[in-house]
């Protein structure tokens, strides 16, 4: 199983100590670049991993700590949604 299923799999818990790990890992740069050039089927699963971590207050307060990470999100997200 590739290491971005993996951790959807694990994000299905909704368990805080899960999103508290994926921000200690490189998850949001590797879902950001799938959501751009993946799959149909890995851009459906790096978007539910970034959206468990939007929906999360700790993931949302690390996504918005720098304008250069809140921007890339942001930016993602527009492109995906066109």
């Amino acid at each position: 199983m590739c290491p971005v299923l993996q951790r959807a799999y694990v994000l299905q818990t909704d368990e805080q100590e899960v999103i508290t790990f994926l921000l200690t890992t490189e998850i949001i740069p590797l879902c950001l670049r799938i959501m751009e050039s993946g799959s149909e089927l890995s851009k459906t699963v790096a978007t539910f991993i970034l959206q468990k971590i939007l929906l999360d207050d700790s993931g949302l307060s690390y996504i918005c700590q720098t304008y250069d990470r809140f921007s890339h999100v942001a930016m993602i997200l527009v492109s995906s949604a066109l």
